[in-house]
């Protein structure tokens, strides 16, 4: 079998890689790259419709809302 897959360097907030730190910790995920794979899949499932129109708002809305919380904490 071919291998199929190509290598993309990607700069992330240290804060996206916490999270997602946490997440394998948790057991969810196995890898930084299974994470970074499966959001790429949610984002192509959205752009082409087949996921609920609003989820890309909602996402946005939720993000906005903790990114607030956790700078109001830190204050």
């Amino acid at each position: 079998m071919a291998y199929n897959k190509v290598v993309l360097p990607v700069k992330l907030e240290r804060g996206l890689v916490k999270e997602m730190d946490e997440l394998i910790k948790e057991h969810k995920f196995s890898s930084k790259a299974e994470i970074i794979r499966y959001g790429i899949r949610l984002v192509t499932l959205f752009e082409r419709k087949k996921l609920p129109l609003d989820l890309h708002e909602r996402a946005e809305r939720y993000l906005y809302e903790d990114s607030k919380k956790r700078f109001k904490d830190v204050s």
